[in-house]
């Protein structure tokens, strides 16, 4: 239907969006470990629980310390997750985030926090 809302919204100069529900989106699991080619690898999931399609949200990386204090943060757009714009209905999508990290950064961190947000 979005096609077809774009064209009748064209001459109104209106922009036709999915719908932002922060709270119809879970992150079903995630993963961060050295990646065996080299630099870190993040692996997340995420899951609608709406019965129609929502807006993909963005994804912050904290990379915490021993204290779970925050050593380098980051925001990952929808399009640098490698993602859609919209997530199916009842359906999940994954996400693999390859990155090198400085020596001195990552002889600090010791674990990971990620969370989901709309700009």
């Amino acid at each position: 239907m979005k096609p077809w809302l774009e064209v009748l919204c064209a001459p109104l100069a209106c922009e036709v969006q999915w719908p932002q529900e922060p709270h119809s989106i879970q992150i079903e699991n995630t993963s961060f470990n050295e990646d065996p080619e080299g630099g870190y690898a993040l692996q997340i999931r995420l899951r609608n629980t709406q019965h129609h399609p929502v807006a993909t949200p963005y994804l912050e990386l904290s990379l915490v310390d021993l204290q779970d204090q925050v050593v380098l943060r980051r925001v990952f757009s929808v399009s640098e997750m490698g993602l859609p714009e919209s997530l199916a209905a009842l359906r999940d999508a994954r996400a693999t985030l390859r990155f090198d990290l400085d020596a001195q950064v990552s002889e600090h961190v010791s674990g990971f926090h990620a969370l989901i947000f709309y700009p």
